[in-house]
């Protein structure tokens, strides 16, 4: 008897310290927090490690990005700056810097030589045409017959026809007043209206007031037809000590005047119309535009 209690006395000590253990060991588990293994994973320093090596190359990437949209930018500008300022300059250099030839400037450049644009205007007046002719030689077999009969005449050639003229008057009625004194040579004469268009030719200021005072003085001598003084007082003398020795371009007309100055002495009615033709075809001649 005594030895059963023994034993149930040993198994209430032991189920009261299995008990305390168990008890101890619930109030220290209560003190802790259970991680479970996923958030472990989450949490671990080779989980972050991974994730972070993923993120760092996109930082270099958008810093490249951004690098070359500044400088493809400043570069655009620059270039644009520097197209802008060409078209400046070029500008400038093509309305500044090359003027145009006025006023002083023309005079400058005329008097050391140089040739300057310079209008010439036309002439008119009516001729006594004897005949046209698509060659030279039947012009010129009439011109014989003419001279034969002693009346000189002008061979002008135009638009590729030769036209025999035997007199000039400054008007209409002038002309035909010459022509009624033909009318008993038997040669048919007509009045034609005729003229020398106007040109834009290169010319010194001295061949500019020679070929104005040439001018002055054949209109002058025009009008004066039917006096028995055609060239006295128009100005010929004078002129002819003015002439730009310089001069190349109106050598001709120079010279066609000087051969004339001893028929002018004594020249009247058709030998001064005769005259005058002659130096109008030379006038033509030295005006040409080139």
């Amino acid at each position: 008897m005594d030895k059963e209690i023994k034993q149930e006395s040993e198994h209430v000590k032991l189920y009261e310290n299995k008990t305390k253990d168990e008890q101890a060991a619930a109030v220290e588990g209560a003190g802790k927090i259970t991680i479970p293994s996923f958030m472990r994973k989450l949490g671990s320093k080779k989980g972050l490690g991974k994730k972070g090596k993923d993120q760092r190359p996109i930082v270099p990437v958008l810093v490249a990005v951004f690098s070359a949209i500044m400088t493809g930018t400043v570069l655009g500008v620059i270039m644009l700056n520097m197209f802008v300022n060409m078209d400046e300059d070029s500008a400038q250099g093509t309305s500044g810097e090359v003027p145009a030839l006025t006023g002083g400037d023309e005079a400058s450049g005329a008097a050391a030589g140089e040739g300057t644009s310079a209008a010439i205007e036309a002439i008119e007046a009516f001729v006594l045409q004897a005949g046209v002719f698509s060659g030279m030689e039947n012009a010129e077999e009439w011109a014989g017959k003419f001279e034969a009969a002693g009346l000189p005449t002008v061979i002008w050639e135009r638009d590729g026809q030769f036209f025999l003229l035997a007199g000039i008057g400054a008007t209409e009625e002038q002309a035909k007043q010459s022509a009624q004194q033909l009318e008993t040579y038997e040669f048919d004469i007509y009045v034609k209206e005729w003229a020398t268009p106007a040109q834009e030719i290169e010319l010194t200021s001295s061949e500019q007031e020679w070929l104005q005072g040439f001018r002055e003085s054949w209109e002058t001598s025009l009008q004066g037809l039917g006096s028995e003084e055609v060239f006295t007082g128009a100005g010929w003398e004078e002129l002819m000590e003015t002439y730009p020795q310089d001069s190349e371009r109106i050598t001709g007309l120079y010279e066609a005047t000087a051969d004339a100055q001893a028929r002018m002495q004594q020249a009247s009615g058709l030998e001064a119309q005769n005259v005058l033709l002659q130096l109008w075809q030379q006038f033509k001649q030295s005006t040409m535009a080139e």
